[in-house]
């Protein structure tokens, strides 16, 4: 919803890739100072020199995302191109480390801390890649004049690659046309017979176009993406006995399983449109058709890893596919400073599991879910505003959400009611099997953060509350559960300071508490902080920018979740803790010209130890190496 929610980190709901250069976040709350750029003016789409001649650079490619056209807060950024963060390029880093993987680039993940869903209706419950998604809000459409071409490559050590190529160009003042093609190559970091032995294999790419008149009566936006990504299951390090340490690091160490893989192909086409009939009334639609298709193979099985064989005791073959049409249609407008937005949404949606029939399970995989809502902003003045939603889907749930924003800090409520997941409520596979009448999940969410400067330093506060019931977990046996009476508290601060000269400092830091006669239903670690420690300076009358610095990672000792591939679920287990293991990287940043380049050393200390850290139960860290990559921007 717009803007109802504080601006705590939300991995699963947001683009990794995604650079927020426009001041606010996705929620509308002020983002780190040192990740934004300035927004540039053009006069007639036209930066000219002294000369008289056209200059096409990073101020004259612009972009903007859909939710600022559909909310009336229209607005474009100009392309980033600062140094700060350039060498955190993996999905955990680029996260705050507030993303648990299985310690390679493209594994499945989970956000540390809880994160509200996106949708109060019904859904599949596999969501371990939604992090390699891009979906159809985090599309970016240019204004671009010229023709614009991005290049992102990425060699990491250990044969992890990742390539991202952009291109967008205008097919008139009105109209731009661009696509995104992202590939994701990640050798085997145990077990490898050498380079292109994979781990992971990922090919995702959308396009886009957006169009509008040129009075701007008519708008359009729409993209297709597409995403294939697999990934070979290993299990986790196989060792005899887990109080030896480093066993799990030996370079000959073995797999638990060997011929698993999962595979899942998403798509998603979408379309909006939009009719501006004056400022006070402007009408809308917009259709997304969304396909899941999951697989889960394991040939021959494992028999010591699977407790159990249900189907075919030869090899497994386990698919979920989960289609849906959402259709919204609405109206909007702006009236003096207050925006106003009400719709009507229907859901179309379609669960299938390749073991059963339809017809022999009392559970409801097709069908439609019908919407509605409304959405104000009242924006006080350029600094202050109110703003408020409310949707709910008839004949069960709901969610209300409100956020207060008055310069320098911000505070916001959610109360959400949403509908278990398929695979929580039924599940006929090869290996699990289950069947459950849970209630909806409510969960209530209080947040707040700070941002105040006193000289050099700069702090910037933040917490969160949340309060289940009815919260719904996968227990020690890979099953789900439902428990209530659960909090879970969670309170921080960004610090960034001027130490000296041009040192620099970060610091991130948590302090996290789980609450309530069932708080074992939910692990988090108790602290977390990252710290960043730089120089940054410039040389060569200009011409070449560079930082050089200390990154760290550090979070306190916790049992976290493990992970079944089977059901490609994390869930609750006891015994295995992820151990105090600071991960130290060094990194250089440089920018000459437009060209933009970090080489990186990963987890330092593995150097010197014969043991690292442990990125999920019986799934070892990052090894250490040398990580290289650059950026590249192209404005003809």
């Amino acid at each position: 919803m717009l803007g109802t929610t504080i601006a705590q980190d939300r991995p699963f709901q947001k683009d990794p890739n995604r650079e927020n250069t426009n001041g606010v976040d996705q929620d509308g709350f002020p983002t780190d100072s040192d990740d934004n750029a300035s927004q540039s003016g053009l006069k007639n789409g036209k930066l000219l020199d002294d000369s008289t001649k056209n200059i096409y650079g990073p101020t004259t490619t612009k972009y903007t995302f859909e939710k600022n056209i559909k909310y009336n807060q229209p607005q474009y950024y100009v392309i980033d191109t600062l140094l700060d963060n350039l060498h955190r390029f993996n999905y955990v880093d680029k996260n705050k480390n507030l993303v648990q993987d299985l310690g390679n680039i493209g594994t499945a993940a989970m956000p540390v801390f809880y994160e509200l869903p996106r949708t109060i209706g019904v859904s599949s419950g596999i969501h371990i890649y939604d992090l390699y998604f891009r979906s159809s809000d985090e599309i970016k459409y240019y204004d671009s004049h010229s023709p614009f071409t991005n290049m992102d490559i990425t060699i990491g050590g250990n044969g992890r690659a990742i390539t991202e190529v952009s291109y967008s160009r205008n097919i008139n003042p009105n109209w731009n046309i661009g696509f995104d093609y992202k590939g994701l190559y990640v050798d085997k970091q145990i077990q490898s017979t050498g380079k292109g032995d994979r781990n992971v294999l990922s090919n995702a790419y959308d396009i886009y176009t957006h169009f509008q008149t040129k009075d701007r009566k008519y708008e359009l936006l729409a993209n297709l993406s597409r995403n294939m990504h697999k990934v070979n299951e290993f299990g986790g390090v196989l060792v005899e006995d887990q109080t030896i340490l480093s066993d799990y690091f030996e370079q000959n160490a073995d797999n638990i399983l060997e011929e698993a893989a999962t595979q899942e192909l998403r798509t998603n086409v979408h379309i909006f449109q939009q009719w501006k009939f004056s400022d006070l009334i402007q009408a809308y639609h917009q259709i997304d058709r969304s396909k899941q298709e999951n697989t889960f193979k394991d040939a021959p099985i494992d028999s010591a890893f699977h407790d159990a064989i249900f189907l075919d005791s030869t090899g497994t073959f386990d698919r979920v596919d989960f289609h849906t049409i959402t259709s919204e249609q609405g109206v909007k407008g702006d009236v003096g400073n207050l925006f106003y937005n009400f719709y009507h949404k229907t859901r179309y949606f379609d669960m299938d599991y390749n073991n059963i029939h339809r017809d022999t399970v009392d559970l409801e995989t097709k069908g439609f879910e019908q919407y509605g809502g409304a959405i104000m902003r009242l924006q006080i003045d350029s600094l202050t505003s109110i703003s408020g939603d409310l949707e709910y889907l008839v004949g069960s749930n709901y969610q209300i959400g409100g956020l207060f924003q008055a310069g320098r800090y911000a505070f916001g409520f959610r109360r959400m009611q949403y509908e278990p997941s398929f695979i929580e409520k039924y599940y006929y596979g090869n290996h699990d099997q289950w069947v459950n009448d849970f209630k909806a999940t409510k969960v209530d969410e209080f947040k707040g953060n700070l941002n105040v400067s006193f000289g050099k330093l700069t702090l910037k506060p933040f917490g969160r509350w949340l309060l289940f019931n009815d919260y719904i977990y996968f227990d020690q046996q890979g099953e789900p559960a439902q428990v209530s009476d659960l909090q879970l508290l969670n309170i921080g601060t960004e610090i960034q300071t001027n130490l000296w000269n041009r040192i620099y400092l970060n610091i991130y830091g948590t302090y996290s508490s789980v609450q309530g006669n069932n708080r074992e239903a939910m692990r988090v670690p108790e602290l977390l902080f990252n710290t960043k420690l730089y120089y940054q300076n410039i040389v060569f009358d200009g011409n070449l920018q560079f930082q050089l610095g200390v990154d760290t990672h550090w979070k306190s000792a916790y049992d976290a979740n493990a992970y079944d591939p089977t059901i490609q679920q994390f869930y609750r287990q006891d015994g295995f803790s992820l151990r105090e293991f600071p991960r130290v990287d060094i990194f250089a940043n440089l920018k000459i010209n437009r060209g933009r380049l970090f080489v990186k050393y990963i987890n330092l200390l593995k150097a010197f130890y014969e043991v690292g850290y442990f990125a999920s139960p019986e799934y070892i860290g990052q090894i250490n190496g040398v990580d290289f990559g650059f950026k590249w921007a192209f404005y003809d």
